[in-house]
């Protein structure tokens, strides 16, 4: 399942897994709490999204040809759900995502939602508190409705409340009185009374936030977890007939020095980027739509072209049978007001702030010397180690980087020459800016090869760097 998340106050891990029961074909999910000294349960085991519900939108006009007129609710189904976001705990509570899960995530016949369902620890055994879908505008038998076209204009029906999916982490950004909860959501339709409105039935293709004490009532008559806002790109339509999904990358909250405001920075799976102004007392997104993008959260050079080498149209970070893939972005690193990705079949980009946006400066080419660059799906995964947090000249940069990817994708174990990694060390030398060019140097290369393990970063701690892999372990690379 996911990567999990320990609370060192209680001596306690929580980690998601997963079983299916062979007799009746069941998929259950579970939350475990581990003890850190020695691996038992700490409690129960709890099915996760259990009899958990969410208010669905009653029928629409404009918005979905036949609905449910009252008493409308979606059902968390795990069979339909793949848990695949890192744990986020905070303050307490514990939220756990779901992105698509079993068949394909364009065919219409799935009712995954995109979920958020959140426990607290002090009571988790008796059940969940916060429940929200990104998609919910069903038909009168409960079934979500199944055909619609792809629309980019009112009504805005594509998907009719199928599809949803939350991908990666989840974020927690403090304001000065409150914690601030925010997700991603993809693999779905956006639906709105208009664009630029204050509500939507629908939040796929967009970014929503949460203020922290934000609880509702899960059963079968379920009340909102209703997002205190949220940012969709204009674009909703295209990313979503495209395969170009919100929140690739995950949310970033970025700590510039000051007076800059903290931002949130996310990409979608063209590769274009943006940095949402965020609310400094509640810590959420400042309003809706629009209004998180002014005068334009959308960076500068991003990478919004197929990736290169290629012409034509692109599909999300995969590529499928008839298109390229995009320059998608899956990780993304912040240290001392700049931003470092990797993209797929891309070299390494450096990222400066201007105009409240950034502008990325990707160097194609300058540090492809060998054949690690550029770097397969998913792109570089990165990590940074510096002794100062403000000092560019301690930092490291840490890249796992696979030169093959696959396109259309292939599992790993169907392709395991397509998953040969290698790590990769970089000293930042020259930061750039509107006329200078960043400058860094190769400081080393692992020689071993290992299964790498797409989306799990690598650690740096006690000097040594922890890289997951997909070869049943974790290797460790010492000074």
């Amino acid at each position: 399942m996911s990567t999990p998340v320990a609370y060192l106050a209680d001596n306690v891990v929580y980690v998601v897994g997963g079983c299916k029961n062979e007799a009746t074909g069941g998929i259950y999910r579970y939350l475990h709490g581990l003890s850190l000294a020695d691996g038992t349960d700490e409690f129960t085991p709890v099915a996760v999204g259990s009899g958990v519900y969410a208010p669905a939108s009653p029928n629409v006009a404009g918005v979905s040809p036949s609905g449910c007129t009252t008493n409308c609710v979606v059902k968390f189904a795990a069979q339909y759900q793949l848990q695949r976001p890192a744990l986020l705990l905070d303050k307490g509570e514990i939220y756990i995502g779901f992105g698509v899960g079993n068949g394909s995530e364009t065919e219409f016949s799935y009712p995954y939602h995109g979920w958020l369902i959140g426990y607290p620890t002090s009571s988790i055994e008796s059940g969940s508190n916060f429940a929200f879908a990104a998609t919910t505008i069903l038909d009168p038998s409960g079934t979500p409705l199944v055909g619609c076209t792809g629309n980019t204009s009112p009504p805005w029906t594509n998907e009719c409340g199928l599809g949803g999916g939350h991908w990666r982490n989840p974020a927690v950004f403090s304001g000065s009185s409150q914690d601030c909860v925010l997700a991603a959501m993809g693999n779905g339709g956006f639906q709105a009374p208009s664009y630029g409105s204050t509500t939507a039935y629908s939040y796929c293709e967009s970014v929503v936030s949460f203020t922290q004490s934000t609880t509702c009532n899960t059963s079968s008559s379920p009340t909102p977890c209703a997002p205190n806002g949220f940012f969709t790109p204009s674009a909703f339509g295209t990313m979503n007939a495209n395969d170009e999904d919100m929140g690739g990358s995950g949310i970033l909250v970025t700590n510039p020095p000051a007076p800059q405001a903290p931002q949130l920075v996310t990409f979608d799976k063209s590769g274009q980027g943006y940095a949402l102004n965020s609310n400094p007392s509640t810590g959420g997104l400042t309003g809706y739509n629009t209004t998180d993008c002014t005068p334009s959260c959308e960076f500068a050079g991003s990478l919004t072209s197929p990736a290169s080498g290629f012409s034509g149209p692109c599909y999300g970070g995969l590529g499928n049978a008839n298109n390229l893939p995009c320059d998608s972005v899956f990780s993304q690193v912040y240290f001392d007001g700049y931003l470092f990705l990797w993209p797929r079949l891309e070299d390494f980009d450096w990222c400066y702030p201007s105009s409240g946006t950034f502008v990325c400066d990707p160097q194609t080419g300058k540090l492809d010397d060998d054949n690690l660059s550029p770097s397969g799906f998913p792109g570089g995964t990165l990590t940074l180690s510096s002794s100062s947090g403000t000092d560019l000249s301690t930092a490291i940069l840490w890249g796992v980087l696979n030169p093959n990817g696959a396109n259309p994708y292939v599992e790993p174990d169907a392709a395991p020459a397509n998953f040969a990694g290698h790590l990769r060390a970089y000293q930042l030398v020259t930061a750039p800016s509107a006329g200078t060019a960043f400058d860094v140097t190769k400081l080393w290369t692992s020689v071993d090869k290992w299964l790498a393990s797409v989306f799990a970063l690598p650690i740096v701690a006690n000097g040594s760097v922890h890289v997951p892999t997909y070869d049943n372990g974790v290797v460790v690379y010492h000074p």
